[in-house]
């Protein structure tokens, strides 16, 4: 696990902390959880120290579908701040949009649908194989890496990111 949060240099939010992870497959549908030292019942989003339309939040789990040492797809919970938007308090899965990306290096495209839900300080990441052709390809927990992201200031420090690979 590696955590490193700027700023201050002080510890990640504990809704950034991941503390463990679990894989699972089941004939055509593979689910992760992710979970994190705590997960409280609101966040805030379009937080006024963060610039406009950069990444806020981000639970994922970035995949090597094909087992080749680089990244393939990303499930995904994320949010990036919203020009003017005003600060509102709301539960991660009201703040976030939830997808499935094909990653290309440093890009990435929409690739399909997923379903996030949480439960406690437990996120579950569920997908089906149809959902791109690289899906049916995974099929170890090791193929994946939990990851965290949270930016909470202007500066390029003032963030902080986790992850947990099994």
């Amino acid at each position: 696990m590696l955590a490193a949060c700027g700023g201050d240099g002080g510890d990640c939010p504990a809704y950034a902390n991941i503390t463990g992870g679990t894989f699972a497959r089941t004939g055509a549908m593979t689910t992760w959880t992710m979970e994190v030292e705590e997960l409280p019942p609101t966040l805030t989003f379009d937080q006024a120290d963060v610039p406009a339309n950069v990444l806020e939040y981000r639970w994922a789990i970035d995949l090597d579908a094909n087992s080749d040492g680089t990244r393939d797809l990303q499930l995904s919970a994320q949010h990036f701040r919203f020009a003017d938007a005003p600060e509102t308090e709301r539960p991660l899965l009201m703040g976030t949009q939830q997808d499935l990306w094909t990653v290309m290096g440093p890009a990435s495209s929409l690739s399909g649908d997923i379903t996030v839900t949480t439960a406690g300080n437990v996120i579950t990441f569920v997908v089906e194989d149809d959902e791109d052709p690289l899906l049916p390809m995974v099929t170890a927990a090791s193929q994946g890496t939990w990851v965290t992201f949270t930016k909470f200031g202007r500066s390029l420090g003032d963030q902080c990111e986790d992850s947990f690979e099994p």
